[in-house]
């Protein structure tokens, strides 16, 4: 099988993960370009999907039903996928502006971010109403909403919702439709509509009839007539006042806001040219106006010679002549006009199993049938983007594009590749080894440059000779009565996001020198970027090197010099100097019988990131063994040293039997395991139990001869957790049994709250399960 490596020389930025967004990332996926990469910002790891939200809400749907996962999206097409929000584009430059990462540069960039209800212009509404976007906040309100009914149908409950449109009436109907299951005797349902005669007045008129007969017969109060002008403050705990222009006030204890469409306000900021109402202005082949190098789609864009409503159905349809101008304007060849469709059937879900049907002038009263229709259509959908093939001959390396193929036929034409101007690049350009494989000097220094302007590298006093200097070597005082405890670690990266993977490595690497009890002095970092234009070298080492000099500035280290090659795949390490108190370190050989062992993070990063790789786990998992690993071991190595810890390791790739193993080894001295107190990371078991392991699953599992009663637990789901390797995983301390009870209760107000006590040790050598 040949294998050929592409460099990088386009950046392709999607801005949102909307329906055209994720319709073109699809198609990118299977249609690749090399020397392209592409990367997705989103607020969330999944994105809904609009024409099944009120089914959720309904009760017809799971959540993950109607989410589409972004990464593992992003996995399919090996996309770069930052969650994070844009709150500004300097398009001087091609930045963009995110609110909790670095400017992200970009060659070509595209926004589907959808809209926002507008709701800056009344009173008390930002402050107190639930808006119907962001998605994710509106379901987390209606969660704890259907929760509190369920659990006491007696209270008395008034819903206002703001907006006669068809998202305020599906709203309505859902609501209801999922609510009258717990036999609520004091809720009631408010809709408020300032248009006087009509629900849905941008539908023909039979519709709002219908919808008005199905509201009055389900007994929500329509208000129509009424512009909302105020949301008071609530004069107790749990109500709001909903005051219309007309004086009419409804005292309410949610209030959801589902009004007309707006533009986030940060877009007019940017210099791009919008509508009257803040959207982006586009031509015929979804492109800004004004800015050759933006496109648009979905809600936040007006296509100037055809505009039309702000709704979903249009959003998929621009997803694929996207993708095809995308496409065009990365390759250099002109692009080709799109004009949607005039009108569209409309299928509104009633929230009882039944939906009506409107397209034009033709309306279909409630049916079952049209809702099966309706079901069907938007399962057919979905299914698009949880049903993701194999990709039998393509497999696209992470961060850099590695063409694998068995089929001369199957490779990309020579006009399907991103070439730059130069002729001194091209795709098939030798690689050299030795010094020649460095990163440029100009690079570097640009990339310094633009870290030290976003954050200052720390330079500690005990430093003489640092970054800042020319000279071949950091040097650094070493204080009298204090010993330099040494570590490196380095390893490729296992997420799609160099800022992110910056910061985990520096967590990792750091963890040997917290486990030690000592305090970390000075970093040299080593990395190995992906192949490509200078712009895109500069671009990747400055993400990675932000985040990982975040994290050495918040412990307090000095990142004082490094080294960077290029290469195929994103690696990074560090190698680490601490100081400590000779007489005050934790080593493996500490720990004492009748001390308890306190482990301060779950385990489960190799299973689930293993499952990552096979597009077999879900993003929400993913997320959380992040926010586990950007967890620091610092703040917990200071409380075991508080609490006269005696012994400490860091669970990290040897497994915890693996580290464990090793402490009770250098005691000389046994433990006892309670297998049931081990915290495990949301997914890891179901991973588990569809036997995906990491590569070093079958090494760790070696270890399994030093368990006393290994045949009582071999066959238990859970078991091989104990063997699995984890990136930046947690401490393992041995603590007196009189301080553990109050050390965990510090663990816990530090943060780590996954902290257990998982075991103790004992006279008898050898791990036991109990």
């Amino acid at each position: 099988m040949q294998q050929n490596i592409q460099p990088l020389f386009k950046d392709l930025v999607l801005v949102g993960g909307g329906h055209s967004h994720v319709v073109a990332l699809k198609i990118f996926a299977m249609n690749a370009l090399p020397g392209v990469r592409i990367t997705l910002i989103s607020d969330y790891s999944h994105t809904p999907y609009s024409g099944m939200l009120p089914g959720h809400i309904a009760g017809f749907y799971t959540h993950d039903e109607c989410h589409i996962d972004l990464r593992k999206l992003a996995n399919f097409a090996q996309a770069q996928l930052y969650i994070d929000s844009v709150i500004g584009i300097d398009l001087q430059k091609n930045q963009l502006i995110c609110a909790n990462r670095p400017h992200v540069s970009f060659d070509l960039l595209s926004i589907d971010i959808g809209s926002t209800p507008a709701t800056i212009s009344v009173p008390g509404a930002t402050e107190y109403a639930i808006p119907a976007k962001p998605v994710g906040k509106l379901l987390e309100n209606w969660y704890e909403l259907a929760e509190e009914i369920q659990h006491n149908p007696q209270k008395s409950v008034n819903i206002g919702i703001v907006g006669g449109g068809a998202g305020g009436v599906e709203l309505a109907l859902s609501m209801w439709g999922n609510l009258r299951r717990y036999h609520p005797t004091n809720l009631q349902i408010h809709l408020f509509s300032r248009n006087n005669r009509n629900l849905l007045s941008d539908h023909h008129g039979c519709v709002g009839n219908w919808l008005r007969r199905l509201l009055i017969q389900r007994d929500v109060k329509l208000h129509l007539g009424e512009t909302v002008c105020q949301v008071a403050p609530p004069e107790d705990i749990e109500r709001f006042n909903v005051v219309c222009e007309s004086g009419l006030e409804v005292e309410c204890n949610y209030i959801f806001w589902v009004t007309q469409a707006s533009a986030p306000q940060w877009l007019a900021a940017t210099g791009i040219t919008t509508d009257e109402r803040g959207f982006i202005l586009v031509n015929d082949n979804l492109q800004s106006v004004s800015h050759p190098q933006v496109f648009a789609a979905g809600d936040i864009a007006t296509m100037k010679n055809h505009p039309r409503p702000k709704a979903g159905v249009f959003a998929v349809h621009q997803g694929k002549p996207l993708f095809e101008n995308l496409r065009r304007s990365l390759l250099g060849k002109a692009l080709k006009n799109y004009q949607p469709q005039q009108d569209y059937l409309s299928l509104i879900g009633t929230g009882d199993g039944m939906a009506i049907a409107t397209r034009g002038w033709l309306t279909l009263p409630p049916h079952k049938l049209l809702w099966l229709w309706k079901d069907y259509i938007d399962r057919q959908f979905m299914k698009r983007f949880s049903d993701l093939p194999e990709m039998g001959h393509w497999a696209w390396g992470m961060g850099n594009r590695v063409l694998a193929t068995t089929r001369e036929q199957d490779a990309p034409t020579t006009n399907d590749f991103i070439t730059p101007h130069s002729s001194l690049l091209t795709p098939n350009l030798l690689r050299c080894s030795g010094c020649g494989s460095k990163v440029g000097g100009n690079v570097l220094e640009g990339v310094l440059q633009r870290v030290e302007e976003l954050q200052p590298i720390q330079e500690r006093e005990d430093i003489i000779i640092g970054l800042k200097y020319a000279d071949d070597a950091a040097v650094v005082k070493i204080p009298t009565g204090k010993v330099m405890v040494q570590t490196i670690d380095y390893f490729t990266s296992l997420i799609n996001d160099s800022y992110i993977f910056g910061q985990i490595t520096v967590n990792h690497c750091l963890s040997d020198i917290f486990a030690m009890g000592a305090i970390p002095q000075t970093a040299l970092a080593l990395a190995t970027i992906p192949y490509g234009t200078s712009s895109t070298i500069e671009e990747t080492l400055f993400q990675l090197l932000s985040g990982a000099v975040k994290q050495l500035n918040q412990a307090g280290v000095s990142l004082v010099g490094g080294h960077t090659i290029q290469g195929n795949q994103l690696a990074f390490g560090l190698s680490c100097n601490g100081l400590a108190d000779q007489n005050q370190l934790l080593r493996k050989s500490g720990m004492q019988e009748e001390q308890v062992l306190i482990l301060t993070k779950a385990v489960g990063t190799g299973t689930l990131f293993a499952a990552q790789m096979r597009r077999e786990v879900k993003g929400v998992w993913i997320d959380k063994a992040i926010k586990s690993m950007l967890l620091s071991n610092q703040a917990a190595s200071g409380c075991f040293l508080e609490y006269g810890a005696t012994a400490c390791t860091d669970i990290t790739g040897f497994g915890l039997i693996g580290h464990l193993l090793e402490m009770v080894k250098a005691s000389q001295i046994g433990v006892t395991l309670k297998f049931d107190n081990i915290p495990i990371l949301d997914g890891a078991r179901e991973t588990v139990e569809k036997r995906i392991f990491s590569s070093l699953y079958p090494e760790n599992l070696k270890a399994a001869s030093y368990i006393k009663n290994l045949e009582e637990w071999v066959f238990h789901p859970n078991y091989p957790l104990l063997y699995d390797p984890q990136t930046s995983g947690g401490l393992l301390a041995a603590v007196s049994r009189e301080q553990a009870d109050s050390c965990l209760r510090k663990l816990k107000e530090l943060g780590y709250e996954q902290a257990r006590i998982i075991g103790k040790v004992v006279e008898e050598e050898g791990i036991r399960l109990v």
